[in-house]
């Protein structure tokens, strides 16, 4: 691409595909008349089969200055509002009934006016077990989720955390309804550096939850050729409070605000915050289906939870005390 104030930039596109590898190489170059300086990106995306059934993928992204995306946004679309370019190393291998993975990730800041405390914190690495026995007397279910990382950023604090994560659920259905209990307990430990507070933390709560669903089908259209479900579900949430303000948030926010999140034992991603609970959430979807080859035509359904306590964990030390959340309606 030539630009008349700027001058003639190169860019490649670069792919490679072998039995076992296979990834892309992009790059972007251009001496800027306009800003007297060499600008450019790079970013390699590779991923592999390595011996003993480990997969790996590799991202590698960097940047010459803070406003390369926006001078030229068509060259990687992706990172037009992106403020902070990933890069990682991940292996992970998996059985049956388990997986397991190693990942390494940093992050280069793009607009490097972003305040340290703004920044990701780097995982230096993150180390993860997922285990999911068969279930016992075909519908007792026992999870555990074990995770280690180690948090790195610049003037913050510091540490490791590990969490563990262990559930009992049963769960019953058959074509008409669903039932499915749940007793959770997860415990988190933390060796901080640079805490305000102490730098050992232990925290270990349970949740209870129990999700439960009616389905109602009736034949529809013109001539028969449809299906039309309806679907009510309930759902009870109970967490017992905590005082987690000394916890440090490395890598925690607020669930999205969609349909399925209200239906989360947790109104919290990512383990430094178990938002305490008591409340039930009521659901409604209804489905069309075509009686032959049974594709999907229509998905529609509403949701809104009632709180019966006010919510006290919060990453701003704010307490919510509304009633109920937005009801929330979805379409596909």
């Amino acid at each position: 691409a030539y630009y008349s104030e700027r001058g003639l930039q190169i860019n490649t596109e670069n792919r490679y595909l072998f039995e076992s590898h296979r990834g892309q190489l992009d790059l972007s170059y251009l001496d800027d008349d306009e800003k007297g300086d060499e600008r450019w990106f790079q970013e390699w995306r590779h991923e592999t089969d390595l011996p003993y059934g480990i997969d790996a993928d590799l991202l590698y992204a960097d940047v010459s200055d803070d406003d390369f995306f926006y001078d030229f946004v068509d060259i990687s679309p992706t990172y037009k509002d992106v403020r902070f370019l990933d890069r990682h190393i991940r292996l992970a291998r998996s059985g049956e009934i388990w997986k397991t993975e190693f990942f390494w990730q940093d992050f280069e800041t793009v607009d490097s006016s972003t305040s340290p405390r703004s920044r990701p914190y780097n995982r230096l690495p993150r180390l993860s077990f997922n285990l999911q026995p068969d279930p016992w007397l075909d519908q007792l279910q026992t999870p555990l989720d074990i995770e280690w990382v180690s948090f790195d950023r610049d003037d913050s604090v510091t540490g490791n955390r590990s969490d563990i994560v262990t559930a009992v659920n049963w769960k019953s259905s058959d074509s008409w309804y669903f039932l499915e209990p749940g007793l959770q307990f997860a415990f988190t430990d933390y060796q901080l550096e640079d805490n305000p507070g102490d730098d050992s933390i232990q925290r270990a709560l349970p949740t209870l939850g129990i999700d439960s669903g009616l389905i109602f089908e009736r034949v529809a259209g013109s001539e028969n050729q449809l299906l039309q479900t309806l679907e009510p579900r309930l759902y009870y949430l109970y967490t017992p409070y905590d005082n987690q303000d000394d916890i440090p948030d490395f890598d925690t926010s607020l669930n999205a605000r969609t349909y399925n999140n209200l239906f989360r034992n947790n109104r919290f991603t990512g383990a430094d915050r178990i938002g305490d609970a008591n409340q039930v959430t009521l659901g409604l979807t209804s489905r069309i289906f075509r009686k032959d080859g049974g594709d999907e035509l229509m998905n529609a359904r509403i949701g809104q939870a009632f709180y019966f306590e006010d919510r006290r964990v919060s990453l701003d030390g704010i307490r919510d005390d509304a009633s109920r959340s937005d009801a929330i309606a979805e379409l596909d």
